[in-house]
């Protein structure tokens, strides 16, 4: 997923944080196995994998 967001985040105008979730137990009550996820704050854009057009809508793009 990193590798596809570093593709995007010029396109699409975007920054990211990295965070291990399960070095943080609300993330891993949060998530459980649904990583690697793509989040921004209380908002899940997607997990698994890099959903391009849900990360495009989410950005305005789509």
């Amino acid at each position: 997923m990193v590798q596809e967001l570093e593709r995007l985040k010029t396109e699409l105008d975007f920054g990211y944080i990295l965070c291990d979730v399960d070095t943080d137990p609300e993330l891993v009550e949060r998530y459980g196995d649904r990583v690697p996820v793509l989040a921004d704050g209380d908002t899940d854009i997607c997990w698994y994998f890099l959903e391009h057009e849900r990360l495009r809508e989410y950005c305005g793009a789509g």
